[in-house]
């Protein structure tokens, strides 16, 4: 670590008092919430396979409804075409991720708190909590173990036979509970979420449980031991009691029955009781000294391979919360951006590893048995934008879950390519789950043709597939991603229909916007500005692999060729809608139109005129919006070379929100430095740390670009391991503006030096 560590930690002078304002631990298949207080600790628990559901098949052949959408659409009758999509084209919604339960802990100690502070080190994942009752100093240090995968729980005073308190294991769902003569267990199957057709769920009671294991959910059995150094320690009905010890570990695990996103959970399900119960032994077995020095040095081995230092400041040392609203105020903090930039890189670390699930809309935090959106992966930008850093910030293993989920969809999404199109290859809609749904997932709700009628999105997770073999220049790589590619390029020239002398997808829709039809909102064109742009980059992506691969690609340069340009309206912005519309909500979230300009590099220097159609179009929309629409404005404006407005936006990133804001509000951050929506969504912590590396490098086609986007108040800094296409890593430094010290060598090198 190079820089400030004030850009590496976070740090409050009080506990939570809500769960956005707790702080994650995670080793991408457990996840914890820590609430850091002195007297009632409170930490929620998540693991990444518990879902509600299990696989199953979308019925019926809607080949026809599509068919007949399209023909409406090329006859001028959208508002037609849409109904038929909305009540006739899709099944049933995505299920749902859901939480586990709740470790409490109620100490013995009374008395005035006082030399409170809890802390989350991003350099190591330790998160601790210490404090003096009387003349007492206790502390608490927690972290999860990748190496052993269980939750460590440490708990000393400095005076001997002071530790005292009771736990419990909380289910947050039904679910048998028990003890043992050192801890407590929790053992269940998640419900399965059923609602009527055209309806959407509101309320935990459509959530069912079931006795036949046929229409059962994941198995689960989570675990709570404790090992107390002197002292006595029990366990009876209420919970484990320590009293009077030195020093108590308390370990945590949790399995599940998930055998696989194809694979019924419980008639086809893995053993999961025996395994939790073994990764509690082989933990105790280690002691605690050394499940934290292998747990850190994991966590090492990744976070030390990139550092941002922007300086600091005179609030840098002050808590987290305080620093928030003083940046509100106006007051500058430059080491708060690369606090922000690292907890992105730390939330990535924690909530996706190689085995695991990839980030849903929460990561891997949620509390809720009927969470915002579900929790899914919504593919229309979040479940992307996920992922934006990944790479360039020295991730790459983080990226096997997504490649996974990839895929996977490509495996699932081939059927319903031709079920619900008639057309080769494979699709995905706007949304998945742990099942990888793949059709349209409207439920036939009323209104739902501009959320979930996008059959793009296999389109752009297939993209960003082939950016990761760009990343590496692997041909195993590319080799193994070439069938998804390839598939994926099928199904868009097998949908691209002819308009007016063009190749257009239409249907199409601008993710979950609308415009003016006369009085009425329309969410359909012949064509949108999205669609033809992911198009391109599929084209282009399976014409540079099936080369390489020595394939026949003609067929995919000639549609290629044909695809219907970008276009400008007559105010000066980029089209959204394949034709001008009047626009329904002129400052709607989306931004789907300039994913040419960013995440996709379309719409480069070369095109003056479309890059200021860019710039209109931003500015039209203006710079409010949710979390993760301000975090993708942050990328934009960067790639449009403005690196001021992309700081203005960054500063509105961080505007504090109070934990219990409407969703109306615009977005900003919680406390925890977790995006705000609201609520919580984890797709603006990584948008944002994936802006702020948009702003100072820009690989380009022959090289790369530093400094790009430098806003003025960060006129001195450095930048360590950014991971360049190619296996390459960049190392800068820069004063007054200008680079003063650039090296750039392969990541083998850079590995042997570290």
């Amino acid at each position: 670590m190079k820089g400030s560590v004030d850009a590496h930690r976070l740090w409050y002078a009080r506990p939570a008092a809500h769960w956005h304002e707790a702080m994650p631990l995670g080793n991408g298949r457990i996840g914890a919430m820590i609430f850091g207080d002195a007297c009632r600790e409170r930490i929620g628990l998540n693991e990444d396979t518990l879902w509600s559901g299990y696989p199953r098949g979308s019925d019926g052949e809607y080949t026809a409804a599509y068919r007949r959408a399209r023909e409406l659409s090329l006859q001028g009758e959208l508002g037609r075409a849409q109904k038929l999509i909305e009540q006739e084209f899709g099944d049933f919604l995505v299920q749902m991720y859901l939480p586990l339960g709740t470790v409490h802990l109620t100490m013995g100690h009374t008395g005035d708190v006082s030399e409170y502070r809890r802390e989350l080190r991003l350099d190591t994942g330790i998160h601790t909590v210490a404090y003096t009752i009387g003349e007492v100093r206790y502390r608490r240090e927690c972290f999860i173990s990748v190496p052993d995968q269980v939750l460590v729980i440490r708990l000393t005073a400095d005076r001997r036979g002071m530790l005292t308190f009771d736990a419990q294991l909380e289910g947050a769902l039904r679910c048998e509970s028990g003890r043992t003569a050192e801890g407590l267990w929790l053992d269940g199957n998640c419900p399965i979420c059923l609602v009527g057709r055209g309806e959407a769920p509101t309320s935990t009671e459509d959530l069912y449980y079931f006795e036949d294991d046929s229409r059962k959910g994941v198995g689960y059995r989570a675990e709570l031991k404790a090992y107390a150094e002197g002292g006595s320690l029990d366990t009876d009905a209420q919970g484990l009691h320590v009293r009077r010890a030195n020093a108590v570990t308390l370990l945590f695990a949790v399995r599940t029955s998930f055998a696989g996103a194809f694979r019924h959970p419980v008639t086809d399900g893995i053993p999961y009781r025996e395994p939790c119960s073994r990764d509690l032994t082989l933990a105790a077995e280690k002691g605690y000294e050394t499940l934290r020095r292998d747990a850190v040095a994991e966590h090492r081995r990744l976070y030390d391979r990139t550092e941002l230092d922007l300086g600091i400041s005179q609030n840098s040392a002050r808590p987290t919360d305080e620093r928030l609203r003083l940046l509100a105020a106006g007051k500058n903090d430059p080491a708060l951006y690369a606090l922000l930039f690292h907890f992105g890189r730390y939330l990535t670390m924690a909530a996706s590893r190689p085995g695991t699930q990839p980030m849903n809309l929460q990561g891997i935090w949620n509390e809720q048995r009927l969470p915002p959106w579900s929790s899914n992966y919504t593919l229309n930008i979040n479940t992307e934008m996920n992922y934006w850093p990944t790479l360039a910030a020295g991730l790459e293993e983080c990226y096997e879950p997504f490649l996974r989920l990839l895929r996977e969809l490509h495996e699932a999404g081939r059927h319903t390519a031709m079920q619900y199109y008639g057309a080769p290859g494979f699709v995905c809609h706007h949304a998945t789950d742990l099942w990888r749904v793949t059709h349209s997932s409207s439920n036939l709700l009323p209104d739902s043709a501009k959320w979930a009628y996008f059959p793009l999105a296999g389109g752009w997770l297939s993209h960003m597939g082939m950016e990761f073999y760009r990343h590496t220049g692997d041909r195993g790589v590319l080799r193994e991603l070439w069938p998804v590619v390839r598939d994926a390029a099928e199904f868009c020239c097998g949908i691209l229909c002819a308009c007016d002398g063009e190749l257009v997808v239409c249907p199409s829709t601008s993710p979950e916007n609308v415009y003016l039809d006369g009085a009425n909102e329309c969410a359909l064109d012949t064509g949108t500005q999205i669609s033809t742009a992911i198009v391109r980059d599929v084209l282009e992506d399976a014409i540079e692999a099936g080369e390489l691969l020595d394939a026949d690609v003609s067929a995919w340069r000639k549609a290629k060729a044909q695809l219907a340009p970008y276009r400008v309206c007559a105010d000066g912005t980029l089209c959204e809608w394949r034709m001008e519309r009047t626009e329904a909500e002129p400052h709607h979230r989306h931004v789907s139109h300039l994913y040419g300009l960013y995440p996709s590099r379309q719409i480069t220097d070369e095109d003056p005129a479309l890059l200021a159609a860019c710039r209109r179009s931003l500015e039209k929309r203006g710079d409010e919006g949710t979390g993760w629409s301000m975090a993708w404005k942050i990328g934009l404006w960067a790639r449009l070379g403005d690196g001021d407005h992309a700081l203005r936006l960054l500063k509105r990133q961080l505007r504090p929100i109070a934990p219990w804001t409407a969703r109306e509000k615009p977005g900003g951050s919680y406390c925890s430095l977790l995006c705000a929506h609201p609520p919580f969504q984890i797709d603006g912590n990584m948008g944002a740390c994936s802006g702020i590396l948009e702003m100072l490098v820009r690989p380009e086609k022959g090289g790369v670009r530093l400094l790009p986007s430098l806003p003025h108040e960060w006129q001195s800094g450095a930048l360590f391991g950014y991971h360049l296409p190619g296996g390459q890593v960049l190392d800068m430094q820069w004063k007054n503006g200008h680079v003063t010290e650039k090296r750039i060598v392969s990541e083998t090198d850079k590995g042997e030096q570290q």
